[in-house]
């Protein structure tokens, strides 16, 4: 279809560190593609990657668990991928952990004017259907050939996470996003103090306390009108938002967003740092890691561990006591 095997060999010779990994399933199983692969997020148990070079080519992973009774050993599985194959003249391909057989491709019965073609993996006690979707009309277009070697090298990658493992593994479009979005919304909008919720005091000083606040919040509002709205930046503004998180009742979802905008400014102090998933026996949690090291930061627990406990957060030393104890642990690790 237009490429020479030369061509789609080297494509299939992909070196570790120009992979990505993404979570799939429950999170416990997770896949190696290239680099140039996006993934908006998962839907369900599925995820749909891109390549942005073949954006019309659509590659959907679903996991199924399969809870086998004790005594059934997880190798049936693949041998029932062998009989599947066996019954509809399929090929098979065996892996040291994987057995997974490939239909032809077929016109779609959800998607008009899209050719479909499935694969199904076997590995332990979970069943991987791997399916590339493109339009009718490249089906002689010579990415097909690369983008049915991509998922054949996603599902020669499928592994199963082993108890006591931890993996990093790369955040979702719709992740990133969110990032973006808490990190906007504080720097436009910064808090709004002691808003839509009933006051209720307990004592004078709770009334006091909210007498302040509110003050505050006029004065913030003169300042606003007047053109001198203080410090624009990132830290200056999640002062404000970390100021507010004590005003009342404990606000979680700002407190997660304020979490985002720290660890977003800690990016920003130290190069290096990259948003990752890290997903352990305890789940899969939001953190910061820099680069190959075992050197991982957790900034949304870090501030809702604070919130929690009552304590005022001050931005600049806690920026500045993360990025030092960062620091030294890089160097540390960068010791012979």
């Amino acid at each position: 279809m237009g490429k020479s095997n030369n061509e789609i060999s080297e494509h299939q010779s992909l070196s570790f560190p120009n992979m990505k990994s993404f979570l799939v399933g429950d999170g416990q199983k997770r896949i190696h593609c290239s680099d140039a692969f996006t993934c908006d997020g998962a839907e369900g148990d599925t995820l749909t990657l891109t390549h942005k070079d073949r954006p019309e080519f659509l590659i959907r992973i679903t996991v199924i668990t399969v809870t086998l009774k004790p005594d059934v050993p997880f190798d049936n599985l693949r041998a029932d991928n062998r009989e599947r194959a066996r019954k509809e003249g399929l090929s098979v391909t065996e892996t040291a952990t994987t057995t997974y057989c490939m239909e032809q491709p077929k016109t779609s019965e959800s998607e008009d004017g899209m050719l479909i073609q499935i694969a199904y993996a076997a590995i332990e006690n979970h069943m991987a259907i791997f399916s590339l979707a493109w339009p009718i009309d490249k089906m002689s277009d010579s990415a097909y050939e690369y983008a049915l070697n991509d998922m054949r090298e996603m599902i020669e990658s499928l592994e199963v996470r082993a108890v006591g493992t931890e993996w990093h593994t790369d955040i979702y479009d719709s992740q990133a996003n969110a990032i973006a979005e808490a990190t906007t919304s504080i720097l436009k909008n910064g808090y709004s103090y002691g808003t839509g919720s009933v006051q209720k005091w307990h004592n004078k000083r709770d009334l006091l306390s909210w007498v302040f606040r509110y003050l505050r919040q006029i004065y913030t509002c003169i300042l606003k009108f007047l053109g001198n709205a203080g410090e624009a930046s990132l830290a200056g503004r999640l002062q404000k938002v970390f100021d507010g998180l004590h005003s009342g009742t404990i606000d979680k979802a700002m407190a997660q967003k304020a979490g985002l905008a720290f660890g977003v400014l800690l990016r920003q102090e130290i190069g290096g740092l990259h948003w990752k998933t890290l997903m352990d026996d305890d789940g899969a949690t939001l953190c910061l890691r820099y680069k190959d090291l075992n050197v991982v930061v957790f900034p949304i627990s870090m501030i809702w561990k604070r919130v929690e406990r009552g304590e005022r957060i001050d931005v600049s030393e806690l920026t500045a006591g993360t990025t030092n104890a960062i620091e030294r642990l890089i160097r540390e690790m960068d010791k012979p």
